[in-house]
């Protein structure tokens, strides 16, 4: 990766790192800015980017540094009930980002990053189904159903703030460095 990406890749990951502390609790799983900020950084740049940017933030988190929803760190986040939702960050940037590279319409981009969401809401429900010794349809729900209207929020949000990006940057970043 050459310097300028791995610069871009390090102000985004900056990015996540500042704006995902901020969450509302809600039981075990908070609602977070995560899923708002990492699927637009993939909306927006290359893959190798996006990538690099949420594996330095997961990496950041896991040394200790308290990047994670409430200001958490270290090893007990993965661990624990958002353990699988913070593994399934890295969904985001596989499934939008290499998308992107194929379609750059808005119809496709919403739809990657509704897919996205999916897939990131569902693993972080199995996984705290499977630490928080729940059934498969309690993890499910408590997991999955209750943050989907978050998600589709999240999504539209998401979809908006490209078009408006679009408009006045060259997509996807980090395409002539």
């Amino acid at each position: 990766m050459r310097a300028k990406s791995l610069a871009l890749a390090a102000v985004f990951a900056a990015i996540i790192a500042v704006l995902s502390p901020i969450s509302i609790p809600l039981g075990p799983i908070p609602l977070t800015l995560q899923t708002l900020i990492i699927p637009l950084i993939a909306s927006i740049t290359l893959p190798r980017i996006s990538l690099s940017a949420v594996l330095v933030y997961l990496v950041l988190g896991l040394l200790g540094l308290p990047v994670f929803a409430g200001w958490q760190g270290g090893l007990t986040p993965f661990l624990g009930p958002t353990g699988g939702y913070l593994v399934g960050m890295l969904i985001f940037p596989l499934v939008i980002s290499f998308g992107m590279l194929k379609n750059q319409s808005i119809i496709w981009l919403t739809l990657l990053n509704f897919i996205a969401a999916g897939l990131q809401l569902f693993v972080g429900a199995l996984w705290l189904a499977h630490v928080a010794n729940m059934t498969l349809s309690a993890g499910l729900l408590a997991g999955f159903v209750a943050f989907l209207i978050p998600a589709l929020i999240k999504v539209a949000l998401v979809s908006l703030l490209v078009i408006l990006i679009k408009h006045r940057l060259a997509l996807p970043l980090g395409l002539k460095i």
